[in-house]
């Protein structure tokens, strides 16, 4: 660390050397920014196109997706499921690399006697998460990282729905 500290603040002057403004997503790094310069510090948020109303009524399935891989798979869900009323069903969907990681959680869903209370599907689009982020009950990011984009990105395309392309 006493080497890479100094590294990375050399990094940091050195990227915002030749900038006319930086750009940040918040207002946390703004103090440890302007210890590096004295230009323009501006916050970009997330767009989006806000649509009449959000919808109220809600179904009963939780919502996961993710690009499920070693050490990031949706298996806790099996275990959580049963554990909720019958009438909670769940729906997985998202990149599955490696394949067999698809193949596992289906084979443990069946074991399970939970097919008929699971959707397993493959990667969505747009479209797909804002109809099911406005449908959903709950939607639930698994990973044991800092922070979950796919969080983020729900509430906003559920609070602010339609896409770029219908706008």
């Amino acid at each position: 660390m006493s080497v890479l500290v100094p590294l990375s603040v050399l990094f940091d002057r050195y990227v915002v050397e030749d900038c006319l403004a930086v750009l940040t997503y918040s207002k946390y790094y703004h103090n440890l920014i302007r210890t590096y310069t004295d230009k323009a510090l501006e916050i970009v948020h997330p767009g989006c196109f806000p649509v009449g109303e959000p919808n109220e009524e809600r179904e009963n399935f939780i919502l996961t997706f993710d690009r499920w891989d070693v050490g990031n798979t949706p298996h806790i869900f099996l275990d959580i499921l049963p554990k909720l009323g019958r009438e909670v069903n769940l729906v997985v969907a998202g990149h599955w690399h490696p394949e067999g990681i698809r193949t596992s959680f289906l084979e443990e869903k069946t074991k399970r006697n939970l097919s008929d209370r699971v959707r397993v599907m493959g990667p969505l689009d747009e479209k797909a998460i804002i109809e099911l982020c406005s449908r959903a009950l709950v939607h639930v990011h698994p990973n044991k990282e800092a922070f979950g984009m796919q969080s983020l990105e729900a509430v906003v395309r559920e609070r602010c729905g339609k896409s770029l392309e219908s706008s």
